[in-house]
């Protein structure tokens, strides 16, 4: 159980790469309204950043914080994804 917080710090980097990965294959196509989106990914990656340093500055239970950076990556993800294809915007239908 020693290596459990370095495994989960693993993980949190991981999950960083996912929400810039997803932006820059969403937004591949239309290069001049990134900045408008771009608050979602970046929310998330905060919230991701907030729990490796949970786990590294106290003894909070680093499954715990795994699951928070998760909850995060999905949510920022969820409305980063909200944001492309509400209908009137570029991404969008419609």
């Amino acid at each position: 159980m020693a290596a459990l917080p370095e495994f989960c710090l693993a993980a949190l980097v991981l999950m960083s790469l996912v929400l810039p990965l997803y932006a820059a294959a969403r937004l591949r196509p239309i290069p001049a309204v990134r900045r408008p989106y771009l608050a979602a990914v970046w929310a998330g990656q905060t919230v991701i950043a907030a729990a490796a340093l949970l786990i590294t500055a106290t003894n909070a239970d680093p499954v715990v914080c795994v699951g928070v950076g998760g909850a995060g990556c999905a949510l920022g993800g969820l409305v980063f994804r909200g944001q492309c294809l509400r209908p009137g915007t570029i991404t969008g239908r419609g």
